[in-house]
């Protein structure tokens, strides 16, 4: 599931609608891959996504022992 965001979430851009970071899509997307970059989240929403990432990667971990 992704986390919501809303141009209070930016540090810097600004977003046309209420938008979803997918930490678990963050692993599979290469940066010459993106097509624009519309902003920058704020530090307290970069340490939300930071946070679900590690948890993901945790679970994922205990899956696969």
């Amino acid at each position: 599931s992704g986390i919501k965001g809303d141009n209070s979430d930016l540090q810097t851009g600004k977003l046309k609608k209420e938008s979803f970071v997918k930490p678990s899509k963050i692993l599979t997307n290469v940066r010459n891959r993106a097509i624009k970059k519309i902003g920058k989240l704020n530090i307290e929403k970069t340490g939300e996504v930071i946070q679900k990432l590690n948890l993901d990667i945790q679970l994922e971990n205990d899956q696969n022992p």
